[in-house]
């Protein structure tokens, strides 16, 4: 046991990391790893942030703060966007976020800054550059409409961008509002901002009284009751005197050529109508007052058909309202062409066309009526497709088809695909206004024609509904 003991105890004596020799070497080289790393530490350079940080970090205290460069906005009302104050440490981060807040009001287009040195001591100048910016609008002499109203009109408000010609063209703006509200003598006049150099906005307006319109009368018609001819016109007379009926004189050109049209529908060609406004002597009533010279009634003298080659005349002739010796007019004569077009209808013509030119003689008051057909050839249905509209319809499309009055290979009847669209309507299944787009197809592109013979063309998809590319098109 002891001598085990004393085995133990040289081992450790006689270790190497016991020994003199061991623990200087040991030292050594612990010098020499620290020396290595204070080496690096030492060529490193310093990360940029880091040095920014320092540098900002260097704060300096200012005895004042002032502004340079503003014309219009008050200092004050500028010091309060800042967060640098006198007399407290402000630091290079803090002047450009104070320069950040004062380009985001938009009041300026650059703000630079600078330091003066005072007998007081260091003062900070920002130097800013304004943007022309609208200080103030009024609206003065409005008592029919609101200031809220006129606003809204003319898009301006306080800290609102300044345009001097935007300010001329809202005075368009607000009497042509004014006289959609009946307020026709209103006058507007811009007394300030019109000049570049104007930051107030100041509209003066003189309303005048709502204009309504009282009566409409006629002089000079004789064949038309005056009944007759009020039915024709876009002004209205105000109810009781009191409600609607505002005057409004863009619509006068639509009344004289209502009533022009109006008299020609019965044959009076040369027919001359001018209206007359008067006004009250307060002027917020007037009456439009209507002169009308009819003229001679034409008679028509002869009836003749150009470009008919399918249907003979004489069959175009049968049963026609409108005949030579009578007066003209378009009623029966629009019944007649009506009638000429359902004959091509039904031959699959879709796009034949009839229209009436009246070739005015040398003798007053007589007429001839050329008929101007354009055949055009037989259509076939090609294709009916059904679209719906929604994200996720459920209708099927035989709903649709069995509703039609037409089929792939049918004659294109315009009179069938009227009432095709007369059934949808009214099987209550769809909503109204049921588009129908007839398209046609060139007889290059389509070989559908070949199988007109064929009453009906169907097919059966995999799921045993009828199924077949149905489209409008001819």
């Amino acid at each position: 046991m002891p001598l085990i003991q004393s085995n133990t105890q040289k081992k450790r004596v006689r270790s190497p990391s016991s020994s003199p020799r061991a623990l200087q070497l040991i030292c050594w080289q612990l010098l020499a790893g620290l020396g290595v790393c204070l080496a690096v530490l030492t060529i490193s350079p310093m990360p940029q942030s880091q040095a920014q940080d320092s540098a900002e970090s260097t704060a300096t205290t200012v005895v004042d703060i002032r502004i340079e460069g503003n014309e219009t906005i008050p200092e004050s009302v500028i010091l309060q966007k800042i967060q640098t104050q006198p007399n407290r440490e402000i630091s290079e981060r803090l002047i450009r976020e104070d320069k950040r807040s004062l380009m985001g009001t938009r009041w300026f287009f650059s703000v630079s800054e600078r330091f003066e040195e005072t007998p007081q001591g260091r003062v900070l100048i920002f130097t800013v550059h304004e943007r022309p910016i609208v200080q103030k609008v009024t609206f003065n002499g409005n008592k029919g409409i609101k200031t809220k109203m006129l606003a809204a009109w003319t898009g301006l408000k306080e800290g609102s961008p300044f345009d001097h010609i935007a300010n001329r063209d809202a005075v368009n703006r607000i009497e042509q509002e004014y006289k959609e509200k009946g307020y026709y003598f209103v006058k507007v006049v811009l007394e300030k901002g019109g000049n570049p150099g104007d930051r107030q906005v100041v509209f003066r307006i003189d309303e005048g009284p709502k204009v309504r319109v009282q009566h409409r009368t006629f002089e000079g018609n004789k064949f038309w009751n005056p009944g007759d001819l009020k039915k024709n016109l876009a002004s209205k007379e105000a109810l009781l005197g009191f409600f609607g009926g505002f005057y409004r004189p863009e619509t006068l050109p639509q009344d004289v050529e209502a009533l022009k049209q109006f008299y020609r529908s019965v044959g009076f060609f040369d027919a001359e109508v001018v209206v007359d406004p008067r006004f009250s002597p307060d002027r917020s009533a007037v009456d439009l007052h209507f002169k009308i010279k009819e003229g001679v009634r034409y008679k028509v003298r002869d009836i003749r058909f150009q470009g008919n080659q399918v249907i003979a005349t004489k069959q175009l002739q049968q049963d026609t309202k409108l005949t030579t010796g009578q007066f003209f007019n378009s009623l029966p004569l629009s019944k007649d062409v009506r009638k000429m077009l359902k004959q091509y209808g039904e031959l699959g013509h879709y796009f034949a066309s009839v229209v009436p030119v009246p070739h005015f003689t040398e003798t007053p008051g007589i007429v001839d009526l050329v008929l101007e057909i354009d055949e055009d050839r037989p259509r076939y249905i090609r294709n009916i497709d059904v679209a719906y509209d929604g994200d996720y319809p459920h209708t099927k499309q035989t709903v649709v088809w069995d509703r039609m009055q037409v089929f792939p290979g049918d004659l294109a009847n315009p009179d069938l695909i009227r009432r095709s669209k007369s059934r949808l309507g009214g099987s209550g299944l769809f909503e109204p206004n049921i588009q129908f787009d007839v398209t046609p197809v060139e007889p290059e592109s389509s070989s559908f024609a070949a199988l007109a013979k064929s009453r009906t063309f169907r097919a059966q998809n995999s799921d045993g509904e009828e199924a077949s590319a149905w489209t409008d098109q001819f």
